[in-house]
């Protein structure tokens, strides 16, 4: 009977032992794997007991992750998230839910106490329930709608905080140097300011529907409705719009914050038809900016000025001049007329310079540009771009190098993020766009390009790195 009783409080002891260990997380399912780790890197578990993380170390949900001065580490998740933290980083993995069958019950959310990290998003928001993950700051959240961006809480430190003073290496599979580079180009060319009718922007594989303020990237295409026009105004002020029907790329458009002597702007009127006022690239760097089209390539010397694609032989002596109601594609004829300043127009071997006040046109690709009679007039659909008024700070935002108080920066590299303060303000960042939420728990404000705490901070430059190459894969 004693033999009984004694086995009866061992296995009680026993289970309560397990049951305890159970309890503070010990046989939880791990949630993240470690991919790359350098310096000294530490996890906070749940039961209290603090452990330096190693290459292929697990974590799991409620630990806290901690990087030293010149340390890193990088997750990778069980949805296929991965997460970049820097030096002198503190966050928390509060909540981590995913099972490949129940989409609707996931969920991620992580508080960054402190530091900054890189992320790419996985499979948590991008199905199911798309609020399922969050990033938590000092009085700001991230909403995250299935992206890769960077977030950086500052406290007073980031602007006085010492980069690297070589390049950073990592450990994981191999060395991996991060050399600092040139300085980036802004990251957004330009803005949709106001439209009517419908606008679409293709980046060559997908398509969206634009929306007032719609950030517009080096590369992608803008197609304008017909009836409808589209008033684009770029990162130094130009402003384009474009005509019903017509469709305009943004072939290589890039505006540096060091100055238009590493600026270029070069955009495609591919159909139909735009007005175009230049801005201080176009000024102080004419050479810089062109407008292409198949039959011939515009220059210009700080100017305004019309172009419409028009069919082979629509110029007949004597005529008026007439731009059909349906956009045409420009690869038959053109005119082009110089409302202030100078265009040339460059077609073939053939280049004619035209003046204000006077329209010119030219028959097919190759062709020789004629000035037509003075007098000759276009009507005209479009509103002419300077006499618009466009806020151009409340549509880029502030400069951000006026910008290093205390709060939390998000910067977004694709996808999309809602920035939310306490106080119910929100602010939507597509592609490009950089926000910054106060530490009042009031104030959140579009910024025109990122910081230069976060811009030359070579953990968060970039998320992968070949080690064989030491470049970005």
């Amino acid at each position: 009977m004693d033999a009984h009783k004694k086995w009866g409080a061992t296995f009680r002891a026993c289970l309560c032992f397990a049951l305890c260990w159970i309890s503070l997380g010990v046989l939880a399912e791990p949630i993240a794997t470690v991919e790359v780790v350098d310096g000294v890197v530490t996890v906070l578990r749940l039961s209290g007991k603090r452990t330096a993380l190693a290459v292929g170390s697990k974590l799991e949900e409620g630990d806290v992750v901690s990087t030293e001065k010149d340390s890193y580490v990088r997750l990778h998740f069980t949805d296929g998230a991965e997460m970049g933290v820097r030096p002198l980083s503190t966050l928390n993995i509060q909540r981590y839910r995913f099972e490949k069958e129940r989409p609707t019950q996931d969920a991620l959310v992580v508080n960054l106490v402190k530091g900054g990290m890189r992320t790419v998003t996985g499979l948590i928001g991008k199905r199911g329930n798309e609020n399922a993950y969050r990033v938590q700051g000092s009085t700001a959240t991230i909403g995250i709608r299935g992206t890769e961006y960077v977030v950086r809480e500052c406290k007073g430190d980031c602007n006085i905080e010492r980069p690297p003073s070589g390049p950073m290496t990592v450990s994981g599979s191999g060395s991996q140097p991060r050399q600092k580079g040139a300085p980036a180009p802004l990251p957004v060319a330009a803005r949709l300011a106001a439209f009517s009718g419908q606008v679409k922007v293709s980046d060559g594989v997908k398509t969206r529907l634009a929306v007032a303020g719609e950030a517009l990237l080096s590369g992608e295409t803008v197609r304008v409705s017909s009836p409808g026009h589209a008033v684009l105004e770029f990162n130094d002020k130009a402003r384009v719009v474009l005509d019903q029907g017509s469709e305009y790329q943004l072939t290589s458009v890039r505006f540096h914050p060091n100055g238009a002597s590493s600026s270029h702007a070069v955009t495609d009127l591919v159909k139909g038809g735009l007005r175009m006022v230049t801005g201080s690239l176009g000024k102080q760097q004419p050479e810089r900016v062109k407008v292409q089209t198949v039959v011939a390539t515009i220059g210009i010397r700080g100017t305004n000025f019309d172009i419409w694609c028009v069919p082979g032989g629509s110029y007949q002596p004597g005529a008026a001049i007439h731009v059909p109601d349906a956009a045409h594609p420009c690869d038959q004829a053109l005119y082009a007329s110089t409302r202030d300043g100078l265009i040339e127009l460059v077609s073939g071997d053939h280049r004619l310079q035209v003046p204000i006040g006077r329209i010119a046109y030219i028959d097919q690709p190759g062709g020789a540009p004629v000035l037509l009679p003075p007098g000759s007039d276009v009507l005209q659909r479009a509103p002419a771009p300077e006499a618009l008024v466009i806020d151009h700070v409340a549509l880029f935002g502030l400069e951000a190098r006026d910008v290093s108080e205390a709060g939390l920066y998000v910067s977004v590299k694709e996808g999309a993020v809602s920035l939310m303060q306490e106080s119910g303000q929100e602010l939507f960042l597509r592609r490009g766009e950089v926000g910054y939420a106060g530490t009042n728990g009031r104030e959140v404000v579009l910024l025109n390009a990122e910081p230069d705490f976060v811009k030359n901070d070579l953990y968060l430059r970039e998320m992968h790195v070949d080690p064989a190459s030491c470049r970005a894969q």
